[in-house]
């Protein structure tokens, strides 16, 4: 099964400043894949071609452990990215 889910992010008073639509699949332990059971997200990737390959997260054993583990990994590739940018900026 495949569908998207959004993750939201949140203000400290709890308003929504951004959401980002990723891909959750579910795969079962027959999968073709060979892939342990369970849910997987996909980064959205704005220049992929149909049929590209796409990388897998997971396992996870809900879709909302799922949607939460593809936030805290959104988030801290955007914290490494910020990083970098003030080395460059410092250098």
């Amino acid at each position: 099964m495949s569908e998207t889910g959004t993750v939201d992010f949140k203000d400290e008073e709890g308003g929504t400043f951004a959401s980002v639509t990723v891909g959750i699949i579910q795969l079962d332990a027959a999968n073709k894949l060979e892939l342990w059971p369970g849910f997987y997200f996909t980064l959205p990737d704005p220049d992929a071609k149909p049929g590209a390959t796409v990388q897998l997260y997971g396992p996870h054993e809900t879709r909302e452990a799922a949607l939460e583990a593809a936030g805290t990994l959104i988030l801290d590739l955007a914290d490494a990215k910020a990083r970098d940018v003030v080395k460059e900026i410092a250098a």
